[in-house]
This record gives structure tokens, sequence and C-alpha cells, in this order.
């Protein structure tokens, strides 16, 4: 018993010293994460500064191209910060992610206009990659629409929609705007780039009654 009962105390303090380094390791871990998001934060901020500076001396239409660049930065940033408060096993919760994208959205595409900006989706996940891609699909169409489908302040609504049933996904960005429109041409082809990235496919339809985009894919 006496032999027993040492070799428990033996094994008892290993395992008590392992879990010590253990977590030693673990907290010297997470500051080195902290400090590694810290300075891409700060990257990204910095990219967006050069790039607003550019914007201001740049002509109307370089301008524009500029603060759409600036837009699609600040979206993954934001997609790097949602990375660093989930952990989850590198997978995004699209509705939590999407619902902060709204708050982003909706107060600097639509200052002051009469435009409404809803957000309904599924809880489901899925990886950086493919929530980045989906990000930057609603950031292309909804400020495309704040943009155009509403001229001379006409009030409007743009709804974004996320669905998944049985490993289908679709996406689904909806505005009764001004009809018959489509994205400039590289936000059409970044569209259409993004949805082929996420395995999918992009179906436009745009009539008197507003512009509805649906991207489909495996997810």
């Amino acid at each position: 018993f006496i032999l027993i009962a040492g070799g428990l105390v033996f094994i008892s303090e290993g395992l008590h010293r392992a879990l010590e380094r253990a977590e030693a390791a673990t907290r010297e871990r997470d500051l080195l994460l902290q400090e590694m998001s810290h300075r891409v934060k700060n990257k990204f901020a910095m990219i967006h500064s050069i790039i607003g500076l550019q914007a201001r001396e740049a002509t109307p239409d370089a301008k524009a191209a500029l603060e759409a660049v600036a837009g699609r930065v600040m979206m993954i940033a934001s997609l790097h910060d949602q990375l660093q408060l989930s952990r989850q096993g590198g997978i995004m919760e699209i509705s939590e992610y999407l619902s902060k994208l709204q708050n982003t959205l909706a107060p600097a595409a639509g200052y002051l206009r009469p435009v409404s900006l809803t957000v309904t989706a599924d809880r489901h996940g899925l990886p950086p990659q493919m929530a980045l891609a989906v990000g930057l699909i609603v950031n292309e169409l909804v400020t495309n629409a704040f943009k155009y489908a509403f001229p001379d302040d006409r009030a409007g609504a743009i709804a974004v929609n996320f669905r998944c049933n049985d490993g289908l996904c679709e996406l689904a960005v909806v505005d009764n705007g001004v009809g018959g429109r489509n994205l400039p041409g590289l936000g059409t082809r970044l569209v259409n780039i993004l949805a082929a990235q996420l395995g999918g496919t992009a179906q436009w339809d745009s009539s008197a009654s507003g512009t509805r985009v649906v991207v489909t894919f495996a997810g």
C-alpha cells in the first residue's frame, strides 16, 4: 500500500507539473496571437488610410474606385476581427458575421439616406475563406444598391437573406429601387469570381420593381 500510495503521489505531482507547463504554454500562445492580431489590425488601418489619402487627390472616377477598394480592405479587416473573437476551430458563424456587417454597412453606405438595410440569416458555420467571399459579395451588392438604386433621395429597402438547407446555401441581395441596372463592370466580374470561388453561381434579375441577385453554393 505504501508503494502504491507513493506511486500515485509521484504520478499526481508529474501530472500537476505537466498541467502547469501546458497552461503556461497556452498563456504564451494567447499573448503571441493577441500581439500578432494587433499588428495585423494596424496594418489594415494603415492600408485603409493610405488609400483614403490617395482618393482625396484623385479624379472622381479614380476616387470612386479607390473608395471601393478601401471598403473591401475594411471587409477583410472585419473578418479578421471576427476570427479572433470566435476561434471556433476556424469556422465562422455566418449569421453573426452578417449581422455585424450590417452594422458596418448601413451607417457608412446609407448615411442620411431614407433607405433601410435588413439582414436575415440562418445559423450556419462556414470556413473563413468562404465567409470572406460571402462578405465581399454582400459588400459589393449592398454598396451598389445604396449608390445607384435610389436616386434623388428616393426611399427604399435593401434586404440580405442567407439560407442553408440540405447542404445547399443561398445568398440573396434584393432591393426595391430603380431596376434595369447592373453593377459596374469590375463589380459584376468580382461577384461572379467570388461566386465561382464558393463553387457556385450568381443569377441576376433586374426589373422595374427592383433588383435581385442570388448566389447559390454548397456549404
